[in-house]
């Protein structure tokens, strides 16, 4: 069977690249639909957040859609200082995150568990997804000064539309040297400490070039 390729397109587009676990039942759907001659109407699928802040404390029933994140940075502080999550003597730490795997929940649990470790000891934290131009939230041009002390990248994310991690050598200076603070990159992983510490090949090359 010859699939138009019109369908093939609007399914990559509507479906696919939005991602999320929604939109991946709307491609099923929408393709049985299509594919079999029926006649149903297969709604858009919702859109999904690239970018703005997300902290597991906020609208905890609205996670993974766009209204569950922040827009802004001043909008974040704002509630994160009202929480009483926001102690100003203490370090700011922004950590960068894959909007891909929050909208699929792909180690979402792990995230959190890393914020809620850096509140437990009294440290802030922006966490962004990847499409947020990072150089808007983490520095603060009326004070000309980059309000996080580090930065915590996992090691796909983006700045603005630009892939980083695809970024020459010298952009990535650029955007690291325009904010002035000590830059991690970070991994995942599914080695345990265990297994890291008993293996002779150790972590895979392709999980920190």
């Amino acid at each position: 069977m010859n699939v138009d390729s019109a369908i093939a397109k609007h399914a990559y587009k509507e479906y696919w690249v939005p991602s999320g676990i929604e939109n991946h039942r709307h491609l099923l759907a929408y393709l049985v639909s299509t594919l079999s001659g029926a006649d149903e109407e297969i709604e858009p699928g919702p859109t999904l957040p690239r970018s703005g802040m997300f902290h597991p404390g906020y609208k905890k029933d609205m996670q993974q859609c766009s209204d569950g994140v922040f827009k802004n940075v001043s909008s974040y502080l704002k509630w994160y200082n009202e929480t009483g999550k926001y102690h100003p003597e203490k370090p700011m730490v922004g950590l960068t995150l894959s909007s891909y795997y929050y909208v699929n929940g792909y180690f979402l649990d792990d995230w959190i568990a890393i914020i809620r470790e850096f509140e437990n000891r009294d440290v802030n934290i922006i966490p962004i997804l990847d499409y947020t131009d990072l150089q808007e939230v983490f520095f603060a041009e009326d004070r000309n000064e980059t309000i996080v002390d580090i930065v915590l990248s996992y090691m796909g994310t983006l700045h603005g539309s630009k892939a980083f991690n695809l970024s020459s050598i010298d952009e990535r200076k650029e955007v690291i040297a325009s904010l002035g603070v000590p830059w991690i990159n970070c991994i995942t992983t599914s080695q345990t400490p265990e297994d890291w510490a008993r293996y002779t090949t150790g972590i895979p090359n392709s999980y920190i070039s």
